[in-house]
């Protein structure tokens, strides 16, 4: 699963990840960003000078470890396999799935991405137990 950065969106990658030929070997996933509790379309959470907003952070994170789980119930694959990327907002939120224990066992593509921090929200990424 690859994670698009602030402003951009999931076509922008879906070209990309097709032109670098992963199939058969890949099941490549770009989910687009912008969850209800986002007002800024292709960003997965809003931040402003205080730092970045908890409730719209949750929101696609939550909305993301639902698609992880539907992609490992039903993609024919382990948790150990699973790789989840991003560039630039779309890394911040692939540390977040992290912290959070998402990806457990499976591996992270951080590309240009930060650790997001703000009122309310400080990701631990100790107990990741990524590789």
């Amino acid at each position: 699963m690859f994670l698009h950065g602030h402003g951009a969106a999931a076509s922008e990658l879906a070209d990309l990840t097709s032109r670098l030929d992963l199939a058969p070997r890949w099941t490549v996933v770009v989910p687009a960003g912008g969850g209800r509790a986002v007002d800024t379309p292709g960003s997965w959470f809003e931040s402003g000078p205080r730092g970045v907003d908890a409730a719209s952070l949750d929101a696609s994170a939550e909305h993301l470890e639902t698609a992880i789980g539907v992609l490992l119930d039903r993609g024919g694959f382990e948790a150990a396999e699973l790789v989840v990327g991003g560039f630039s907002q779309g890394a911040a939120m692939a540390l977040v799935l992290a912290a959070r224990g998402v990806v457990r066992g499976g591996r992270l593509l951080v590309c240009s991405g930060w650790i997001p921090e703000g009122p309310d929200v400080d990701p631990d990424l100790s107990g990741a137990g990524v590789e």
